[in-house]
């Protein structure tokens, strides 16, 4: 006789789901993902924080036996590279402005802890353009052109002492958005032109 099927609980990992507590923790997102006043905030379901076994009936967050056609998972962003002119201006306004800590400086790059969860890197322009080869291996070629953006997450409680700082700081404020979830944006520029975004939770279905 046949033994029963083994049930297995829906799996979502929490490594999903930003922890809450910290003073700014780095997002990245696309610009096109979002409809100016399209409610894009909401609440997840309470079965989802919680996961106790993977789909392959293992204790969170083994599973080796991922088969032909399932993706093996990715947990988060660790970098998000910005790319500068002047390392020392843009050193001046993270460090000093922003208050990030540094974590590496060399000629070509600052790299700097978001939150105690990602890290920002600064690329002199230009330099990472040849592959970087060492006796551990080869970092490929990169750059960016043009400004880019980046959002760092801030809590709600915050924004406005945000706002205050960067008016004494005399960093215009470009923008403001409340999104349909609840949360809300305050948006500005780096010395090089990148369009940074400070958020609070309210914003996507995961913050």
């Amino acid at each position: 006789m046949a033994g029963r099927p083994r049930r297995v609980k829906n799996y979502l990992p929490e490594q999903h789901f930003p922890r809450r507590g910290a003073r700014i923790k780095l997002s990245v997102q696309a610009n096109h993902s979002r409809a100016a006043g399209q409610a894009v905030g909401g609440p997840l379901a309470e079965t989802h924080l919680h996961p106790t076994a993977s789909p392959c009936g293992e204790p969170v967050p083994a599973c080796r036996n991922l088969g032909r056609n399932r993706v093996p998972r990715l947990n988060r962003i660790i970098e998000t590279a910005l790319y500068v002119d002047d390392l020392e201006r843009a050193r001046d306004f993270y460090e000093t402005k922003l208050g990030l800590a540094p974590l590496l400086k060399t000629a070509t790059l600052f790299a700097y802890d978001v939150g105690g969860q990602s890290v920002l890197l600064l690329f002199q322009r230009g330099a990472s353009l040849q592959t970087q080869r060492s006796d551990n291996g080869s970092i490929p070629p990169h750059d960016g052109s043009g400004p880019l953006h980046i959002a760092f997450a801030v809590e709600e409680a915050e924004l406005a002492a945000w706002e205050e700082k960067l008016e004494q700081l005399g960093i215009a404020v470009e923008g403001r958005m409340q999104w349909g979830g609840g949360g809300k944006s305050l948006y500005f520029r780096d010395p090089d032109g990148h369009m940074l975004e400070l958020v609070t939770p309210g914003l996507w279905r995961t913050y």
